[in-house]
């Protein structure tokens, strides 16, 4: 939208301010997640960078309040798993961590990669795949991940309980793991 003689500085702009602790509901009791009607294209160019542009996010977010759950969880326009509003998702079964491959129009989140190489520390296999709803209805447990909010579990999908409905173990030590080795780098 530029005329072609201008060529304006970059701007940057940055913006802070404090994050609040995890509500203690959402650690004892895991989320709720929906499937958003919102689809990703994995063929958009944008769907791998975060950007200022949120407006589908926050449409997802207004679906899963309007559900009754805490968020909503995007499908590829191919009906893959994609990721959350502002998170990663994971699922476990058995000894398998299953996560969206990136070409499931994800953002690759720095906490995914510390949740990758931890799966393999701590004696899980970890693959990234397409994933549909069925894997997380058949799934022992499920989580999601962000640099803000850490590991959160996910107890129940589309009304529909996620294993026993209960946070999971591997769930509880991948957080409690996460929180230590972030304990452990202010030091």
């Amino acid at each position: 939208m530029l005329p072609p003689d201008e060529h304006p500085s970059a701007t940057v702009v940055i913006q802070a301010w404090p994050v609040g602790p995890t509500p203690p509901g959402h650690l004892e009791r895991g989320l709720h997640l929906i499937s958003s009607s919102v689809r990703r294209d994995p063929e958009n160019p944008l769907a791998a960078l975060k950007t200022t542009s949120r407006a589908d996010y926050v449409f997802a977010r207004v679906e899963a309040r309007t559900a009754g759950a805490d968020d909503a969880l995007f499908l590829t326009t191919d009906g893959y798993l994609s990721e959350a509003t502002s998170a990663n998702v994971f699922l476990v079964r058995g000894n398998q961590l299953a996560t969206p491959a990136l070409g499931c129009a994800i953002l690759p989140g720095t906490t995914r990669s510390w949740i990758l190489r931890w799966a393999e520390e701590a004696g899980l296999s970890a693959e990234e795949a397409f994933l549909t709803t069925r894997h997380v209805h058949e799934a022992d447990e499920a989580f999601i991940s962000s640099s803000v909010a850490g590991i959160l579990p996910v107890t129940r999908f589309d009304s529909e309980p996620i294993g026993d409905g209960r946070p999971g173990p591997w769930t509880l030590r991948a957080r409690a793991d996460r929180e230590a080795f972030i304990t452990e780098g202010r030091e």
